[in-house]
């Protein structure tokens, strides 16, 4: 895990300024549990800045529990096991 947090600030201090903490956080962790496409930040895009830079819950939590949610589903074949 420590890779996965080393990670993620190497992606979010890069001088391109490519990725918000969501999408960092959620790049991070598809590329530490080997999900397909981990370089797909498109589904964190919104949760930036605390849901659209709302000042909302940490893009690092939603981005966290995107990945998860993916990791669960490929995990579980059972949707409703997935889940819970």
């Amino acid at each position: 895990m420590a890779d996965a947090a080393s990670r993620a600030r190497e992606l979010f201090l890069d001088d391109s300024n490519t990725y918000g903490c969501a999408e960092t956080t959620l790049v991070a962790l598809q590329e530490l549990f080997g999900l397909p496409n981990p370089d797909d930040s498109s589904a964190a895009m919104s949760l930036n800045g605390g849901i659209a830079y709302s000042g909302g819950p940490c893009g690092a939590i939603t981005g966290a529990a995107l990945a998860v949610g993916r990791l669960a589903g490929r995990r579980f074949p059972d949707h409703s096991q997935a889940k819970r």
